[in-house]
């Protein structure tokens, strides 16, 4: 019985000894939340492997459906993720600095892990607002194999992009998966980007009284586009969404779409060998091509995080070049930590051109603090689509930039 009594002795002081180390040990929680839905698997992992190699933090992986606006909302109402993903060269996310949301990262070893060329694309009133992690590439993505099967080059002008649309048309394909239910504002945003990279100019002039509407060059090609291309595509514009539009795609009904870089993954998880390209937008304005470009992700780390320690070293451990060779391995976007090669063949001809210089930011990033044109154009694009106005699209976008920048 004493012998019994003493294994149970033993026993229960081995449970409180394990117990001990355990509480020493005790696993500090942070969250990381990601609004985009394409890297949610490869995200996982690198944080399955931060978890290994740092037993004592926790990484909770958190997205939503619409995950920007989650994540604006939340930060509005004082939830603020201790480390998120973010577009931190558009000014909504600038402004979480002044607002003390976020940290200024500008002196943090880790920062030099980044091409320090790129660092501007992430900086605000000369503070680091984020870790600028992938830039993104737009275009036109475009079906290789029925090209091919057709005998279709890429074009290079708008009149080739035309009869190219019209000969895919006569094949019986569309030529562009056009998703004007839910994905206008984009589309639109990104093409006066890539037909006019000093559009913004001509807006502020228009408010000023010092230009008139009908003189905005980029408008008039986005409706030439917009008009242009709607015979030769999608029946029902306006009633497709981006999931309908990739499902067009994906099975070879329509054989292009107008996506950025990060598209590729897509692609790719839909069906592994799918032959796909992509090819800069024509500018009639410019006469040339130039690639829009955009801060596809940035990490902010919060500023009233209680597990700052934590965060920050998950945010160094992002910088890490095998780390970024990882994410990379599964996004299409060129990714600006240093060591990581670009070598996506999909898209090293467009790749090509940003390196040659011929790019420009987007121009959500160029518009004057507090204006968003976005939604304002993508409405006046969509009524453009449905009624062939070009005098009403004028007048709608005229009035949302007296709107806007008053």
């Amino acid at each position: 019985m004493k012998r019994i009594l003493a294994w149970v002795v033993a026993l229960m002081l081995a449970c409180a000894m394990f117990t001990g180390v355990m509480a020493e040990e005790a696993t500090t929680t942070i969250e990381f939340f990601c609004v985009k839905q394409e890297v949610q698997g490869i995200m996982q992992e690198i944080i399955d492997d931060f978890e290994a190699e740092n037993p004592s933090i926790h990484v909770e992986l958190t997205y939503a459906a619409d995950g920007e606006t989650v994540l604006q909302t939340r930060i509005a109402s004082g939830d603020v993720p201790d480390v998120m993903s973010l577009y931190p060269a558009e000014r909504t996310y600038r402004m979480l600095l002044d607002e003390g949301y976020i940290i200024d990262m500008t002196d943090y070893d880790f920062m030099q892990n980044v091409e320090q060329s790129m660092l501007d694309l992430a900086s605000y009133n000369g503070a680091q607002i984020a870790i600028p992690y992938t830039l993104s590439l737009y275009g036109i993505h475009y079906n290789v194999d029925i090209f091919n099967e057709l005998g279709l080059s890429v074009p290079t002008t708008m009149d080739e992009l035309m009869d190219v649309c019209a000969k895919l048309k006569e094949a019986g394909y569309d030529a562009f998966a056009l998703p004007l239910n839910d994905n206008a504002d984009q589309i639109s945003e990104r093409l006066i980007s890539a037909f006019d990279g000093e559009n913004y100019k001509e807006f502020e002039a228009v408010a000023a009284g010092e230009m008139d509407i009908h003189d905005v060059k980029a408008l008039q090609a986005l409706a030439d586009f917009i008009l242009g291309i709607k015979p030769y595509s999608t029946a029902d514009a306006m009633g497709m969404n981006n999931d309908s539009a990739h499902s067009d795609f994906i099975n070879k009904k329509a054989a292009m779409r107008l996506q950025g870089s990060w598209y590729l993954s897509t692609v790719k998880e839909a069906d592994p060998d799918f032959n796909v390209g992509l090819f800069g937008i024509p500018s009639p304005v410019t006469n040339d091509t130039i690639i829009p470009v955009n801060i596809d992700t940035g990490f902010a780390v919060s500023a009233t995080t209680e597990n700052q320690e934590a965060a920050l070293l998950f945010a160094e451990y992002m910088t890490r070049p095998e780390v970024a060779t990882k994410y990379y391995s599964v996004d299409g976007n060129i990714n600006m930590i240093k060591g990581v090669t670009y070598d996506k063949a999909e898209y090293m001809d467009v790749y090509n051109l940003v390196m040659d210089g011929k790019m420009s930011l987007t121009q959500i990033n160029l518009w004057q603090e507090g204006v968003n044109m976005r939604t304002a154009i993508a409405a006046a694009v969509q009524t453009l689509y449905m009624d062939e106005d070009v005098e009403a699209f004028y007048q709608m976008v005229n009035d949302a930039i007296l709107e806007n920048y008053a």
